[in-house]
């Protein structure tokens, strides 16, 4: 079971991010029960791909940790992202790792 996805350090764009959200979603990566998504040290930046990770967190609902350290946010786009996880994930326990 996949368990954990790690792309550290990948160059993994905005559109790849996007890219990787929709195979996921597609292949019913919820049933495998993906606790963790491990993108440090990538080139993600912008609500796009924060948008994105959302998403994913909303869909696949045993993600528990995703690691976006080392990637290029803003602050005021990283307060939004945080608001947004905290209301999404109101019931369930979850560590987002962010700049």
């Amino acid at each position: 079971h996949h368990r954990e996805i790690v792309l550290d350090c990948n160059s993994l764009s905005n559109d790849g991010l996007v890219l990787l959200k929709n195979y996921l979603v597609r292949n019913a990566y919820m049933e495998f029960g993906l606790r963790s998504l491990s993108l440090y040290e990538n080139e993600l930046s912008g609500m796009e791909s924060l948008t994105a990770i959302l998403q994913m967190m909303k869909v696949l609902p045993k993600i528990r940790r995703v690691n976006l350290k080392g990637n290029m946010f803003l602050k005021l786009s990283q307060i939004t992202f945080m608001r947004s996880v905290v209301q999404q994930n109101q019931s369930r326990g979850y560590t987002v790792d962010i700049p």
